[in-house]
């Protein structure tokens, strides 16, 4: 974080010796994660024979869980990226594989504690974590384009099952979600994944769930919702010295959601401890002014100010390289600077602080 205020305002003025050429956007977007991420596969895997999605029950959710389209897929629309589902078929076009209550590993936490009731009788959904998607897409990938953009996000699902099943033992449960999440991204990278973005986990503490557990439940989530992002940033300043050949993108969820909630008004929010309640869903499907469609996953609107924050976090390729052809610029009337900045991890020039 020192480092990229350091250098901020050299990054600005780098990026303004090269203005004059224009900067391509990613030409794909693979999306793994939970119900955070999830366009519709959790529902397509729990409909019935001309029924209605059972899992998110839809309406009031739109197929996803929340009340429109998620992060994942205002990022997509933002890239000219058409989002295909990638469950319960996978298809070589498939191009999201996240699914509501996914674990960082193989499992899902909502089928393993059968919430809601009755999940158990979808035994698709059993193994929908995040390793198990990277599977699926693996089996019907075709080799990754340059400027593709994979976006992998988890954690949650993995603290609500230890919270759930071993409350006594946080450390070692966030401590086995950040080994599969590391496995994630170098199987990415095995797979030839050159831009990964890590977003981290938001502050559960923070979420009406929480705020309606009894007064110690907050800060109690608000700390392991820390403790997991801290072991992320760990995480990915190991990954950056190890490899070479692949950009890992950070965004910090949790400060960025912070600030929402410190300053609600300047975001158009007005009511950001609640759900939206049906009453207001029923008349104003887009739920206006709420962050929060349920107790713990954002409204659609919430989601759309989550997006513009991720592509900010993740600057196209040809972006990237202009910041270092910049950078270089600047670096060539300096051989200390120069040294410096090719020292420096590429997650850390990249990452936004505070989500800004």
């Amino acid at each position: 974080m020192r480092t990229l205020t350091k250098f901020a305002g050299t990054c600005v003025l780098a990026m303004s010796v090269v203005t004059t050429v224009n900067a391509g956007a990613f030409s794909q977007l693979v999306v793994f994660g939970d119900s955070l991420s999830d366009p519709g596969n959790a529902a397509a895997m729990t409909t019935p024979s001309g029924g209605q999605p059972f899992f998110p029950p839809s309406p009031p959710y739109a197929y996803r869980f929340s009340n429109g389209p998620t992060a994942a897929e205002y990022l997509a629309q933002s890239y000219g990226v058409t989002v295909n589902l990638g469950w319960p078929t996978a298809m070589t076009t498939s191009n999201n594989f996240a699914v509501g209550g996914a674990l960082n590993s193989n499992g899902n936490y909502n089928f393993t504690v059968d919430s809601p009731t009755g999940l158990t009788n979808y035994p698709t959904v059993a193994n929908t974590g995040i390793a198990q998607q990277i599977a699926q897409y693996k089996e019907n990938s075709t080799p990754v384009a340059d400027q593709t953009l994979f976006l992998l996000w988890g954690g949650p699902n993995d603290i609500f099952l230890g919270l759930a099943t071993r409350p006594g033992d946080m450390s070692n449960v966030i401590s086995g979600a950040l080994t599969a999440m590391a496995y994630n991204i170098q199987t990415l990278v095995g797979l030839g994944a050159e831009h990964i973005l890590v977003p981290g986990m938001p502050d559960l503490g923070k979420t009406p769930a929480a705020l309606e557990a009894g007064p110690d439940a907050p800060a109690l989530m608000s700390q392991i919702s820390a403790g997991y992002n801290l072991g992320l940033t760990d995480l990915l300043d190991t990954l950056d010295n190890l490899l070479a050949d692949t950009l890992l993108y950070r965004f910090d969820t949790a400060a960025f959601l912070n600030q929402v909630t410190a300053n609600p008004a300047a975001y158009g929010f007005t009511n950001i401890t609640e759900a939206c309640p049906t009453a207001v869903w029923s008349t104003d499907p887009e739920c206006t002014g709420y962050l929060y469609f349920d107790n713990v996953h954002p409204s659609t609107a919430g989601h759309r100010l989550l997006a513009g924050q991720f592509a900010a976090a993740a600057p196209a390729p040809e972006t990237y390289a202009l910041m270092l052809l910049g950078l270089a610029v600047i670096g060539w009337s300096s051989s200390r600077r120069r040294h410096h900045y090719g020292q420096m991890g590429v997650s850390r020039l990249t990452q936004v602080p505070n989500g800004t």
